[in-house]
């Protein structure tokens, strides 16, 4: 099988993935879920290009109404919702590592650590926008969106790091 399929298929199976990762979830303001720690696999183990294929096809079966976002949600109204801002940050974490295209394990952590922050700051501004657009409500939103996950994120990219690392030796290079 040529690289291409096979990167093609596990982009499939990630898409698959980041909905039962967002279906794993503790219920919060904004829910703890597994999806960040698929995207950082996906991200890890995919190039980037196939990576944005997974992302891009999870956000638009979701928005297709299936319920494969947090909560068994899904359709325009997640997307276009207070925590849409996250579900997009996906897409700009996935564009960062298509840039940059991070080959050194130190590189491939900056990236992903650089990506959730993009993350965070697009959820952030989304989120803030509908509670209250003022200095008030963009602390509310990072105190309600940004740190609480902060260590739980950076547990996620440490497990995906780790992860990661035993599972490319079994993967075709991209």
């Amino acid at each position: 099988m040529s690289k291409r399929v096979t990167q093609l298929c596990l982009a499939a199976v990630f898409t698959a993935l980041l909905a039962v990762g967002s279906w794993i979830s503790v219920p919060f303001a904004v829910p703890f879920t597994l999806q960040t720690l698929v995207l950082y696999l996906a991200l890890w183990l995919l190039s980037a290009p196939y990576a944005l294929c997974a992302v891009a096809a999870y956000l638009t079966l979701g928005a297709m109404g299936l319920p494969i976002f947090a909560g068994f949600q899904g359709g325009v109204s997640v997307l276009f919702g207070p925590l849409g801002g996250f579900l997009w940050g996906f897409l700009l974490m996935v564009v960062l590592c298509l840039i940059v295209r991070p080959r050194k394990t130190s590189a491939r952590l900056i990236c992903l650590t650089t990506g959730t922050l993009l993350c965070y700051a697009a959820g952030t501004v989304w989120y803030a926008a509908f509670v209250a657009w003022t200095a008030e409500g963009i602390v509310t939103a990072l105190l309600t969106a940004v740190v609480p996950f902060i260590l739980p994120d950076a547990l996620k990219l440490l497990t995906a790091w780790q992860l990661g690392k035993r599972l490319e030796r079994h993967m075709p290079t991209p």
